[in-house]
């Protein structure tokens, strides 16, 4: 029996693999690899030439679900039977069955080709036999740094503190000095020493002429001047000491019309209150004025000195000189010069907390952090404050100083930081418990840790335990959506309750019925049941009838007179 291939209009056969040509082994290896095929994946076999001792090219044998979509220049070979394989298009002449097949190809498979003829597939191409391994290099790997990439979207703005505090002192520090004295020769040391002697000579000579009675120092001198104006040196003491007091004044009261005409440059040489304060008799009170400021710091030492001593100054000059400090604070909170109004009450009047306040209203937040530290002790103003510069780190460290933990846990979950967020929020449930607040304890593990199932075990135990039971199970049952769920913890509820229960879980199914209406017919049957069963036990408890039943006077009327004549 002669067999031929006959061309057909359609392939009757499924595919099994492709045809390339090509009398080169390396050329086999490319297209193999341009088709994406793995040699581990498919079988290949020799086609030979009708030239002797040459090659045609190979058939590859390729599983259907490796089978590629394009298959470029090559021909596809279709499985007409067990083992014969003949190109697309064409059919077997004349037709075979697969017993007549089998026995006919039993010991190999064929390939049937119309210009190759008939070609027996016996033993496949071994690609480790024939394919050199080339020599490796050795290479060290070059990792690349790690690279920048654009965020697609911006959830959170961070701002890192670019100064540290000192470097804020001495920024604030930069402000130019006065250009003149406010008077053109300040009491120097020697000066204000002699002032001083003056006043001890005076005292001791008025003790002295006991003729006159003075009241203060200036009187004493006057009346001393009057009995001795033939004693030149006294008479020159004396007029030297009264210029020395009048400088000193003139000093004052020229700091006061500065105040009031230009505050920024009088607060250069104002003099701060209760710093340097000796208060005693009328005699000793002084107040330190030696130094001037060389600029409006918040922070640090911002005076420098022009010589030591104290100038003596009465009450009714502090008291005003006081006033006109508030006076000139507020007036720079009206042009908006927070800065400097912070400055008189922290540097002259020593009023820590509105000089805080007025930063804040400044919205110089960190500035105001730093006076809640350093002067009040008041961390946690201080980490809302720096919450508000959004300097989250900075808050977040005074927030656990003073162990506001769900406050830090907030500021992590803002910053996406989960792992962190989730153990501060630990801590703070873990407290609530502690402390027997389970509502609280479970709303942290719901609303802030996501844990509902921990939620509602807390709860549960509140119920169990009777600590704050009502409060426990009215959240524990408002926190279930499904009405079918919440009926069945309801049914199972009321299989366990004990007798200090009761009322308790009646007021709950109060709330339930009125929030769920398409739960009102079983509750109301379930309300029903209880109270039957505990009226014997507990005549107080048919009250709750009139709630499941309104509008119902005689009901209301019965369960008066059931109760009275339980009573007797």
């Amino acid at each position: 029996m002669e067999l031929r291939l006959k061309p057909h209009q359609q392939n009757l056969y499924p595919k099994a693999g492709l045809l390339i040509a090509g009398s080169a082994i390396k050329s086999w290896l490319f297209e193999l690899q341009a088709l994406g095929l793995s040699l581990e994946n498919i079988t290949c076999f020799p086609i030979p030439d009708a030239i002797p001792n040459s090659l045609w090219g190979c058939l590859v044998i390729i599983p259907e679900q490796h089978f590629p979509i394009d298959i470029r220049q090559h021909q596809i070979i279709y499985r007409a039977f067990n083992k014969v394989y003949i190109p697309e298009k064409s059919t077997v002449f004349p037709s075979l069955t697969e017993e007549d097949a089998c026995f006919l190809f039993s010991r190999m498979s064929v390939l049937i080709h119309p210009y190759l003829g008939f070609i027996e597939l016996s033993v496949p191409i071994n690609w480790i036999e024939i394919v050199q391994t080339p020599d490796l290099w050795e290479t060290e790997p070059i990792t690349p740094a790690n690279s920048l990439t654009l965020p697609s979207r911006i959830k959170t703005l961070l701002l890192n503190p670019s100064e540290s505090p000192d470097e804020i002192i001495s920024r604030l520090e930069t402000q130019p000095t006065p250009e003149k004295s406010l008077l053109d020769k300040p009491l120097n040391i020697f000066e204000k020493a002699l002032l001083l002697f003056y006043k001890i000579i005076i005292s001791i000579a008025s003790n002295m002429l006991l003729s006159f009675k003075a009241t203060s120092a200036n009187d004493n001198a006057k009346q001393l001047l009057r009995k001795t104006k033939e004693d030149s040196l006294l008479s020159k003491m004396l007029d030297h000491f009264n210029s020395l007091e009048n400088r000193k004044q003139k000093y004052l009261d020229k700091l006061f019309d500065l105040l009031a005409q230009n505050p920024l440059e009088a607060l250069k040489y104002a003099i701060p209150i209760d710093d340097g304060t000796h208060r005693g008799s009328e005699n000793n009170g002084s107040l330190g004025f030696s130094k001037y400021r060389d600029s409006l710091s918040l922070f640090g030492n911002n005076t420098h000195a022009h010589g030591g001593g104290s100038l003596n100054i009465n009450d009714s000059s502090i008291e005003r000189l006081r006033r006109q400090y508030r006076e000139t604070a507020e007036q720079l909170i009206r042009e908006e010069k927070y800065t400097e109004a912070a400055f008189v009450y922290l540097k002259l009047l020593k009023e820590y907390y509105l000089a805080a306040q007025t930063l804040e209203k400044g919205e110089k937040y960190q500035e105001a952090a730093s006076i809640y530290i350093k002067y009040l002790k008041n961390y946690h103003q201080a980490a809302i404050c720096y919450e508000k510069a959004n300097l989250i780190y900075k808050a977040i460290e005074y927030y656990i100083k003073t162990e506001q933990y769900e406050k830090v846990g907030d500021l992590y979950t803002k910053l996406e930081k989960h792992d962190e967020a989730i153990l501060y929020y630990q801590k703070v449930a873990e407290n609530y418990h502690i402390a027997g607040q389970l509502v609280k304890a479970s709303l942290v593990y719901k609303n802030k840790m996501h844990m509902f199932n921990r939620a509602q075990a807390i709860l549960w135990e509140g119920w169990e335990k009777n600590q704050d039971a009502f409060n426990c199970l009215g959240l524990y049952f408002s926190n279930i959506p499904d009405d079918t769920v919440c009926w069945q913890k309801l049914q199972q509820v009321s299989a366990s309750l004990t007798n200090k229960q009761y009322h308790s879980f009646l007021d709950l199914l109060k709330n339930v019925f009125k929030n769920r209406l398409e739960l009102q017919p079983n509750i109301k049957e379930l309300a029903y049941e209880i109270i039957s069963t505990q009226l014997k036990n507990d005549s107080s408890i048919s009250t709750y009838l009139s709630f499941f039943v309104p509008n119902d006077p005689l009901l209301i009327k019965d369960t008066i007179r059931f109760r009275l004549n339980y009573r007797f």
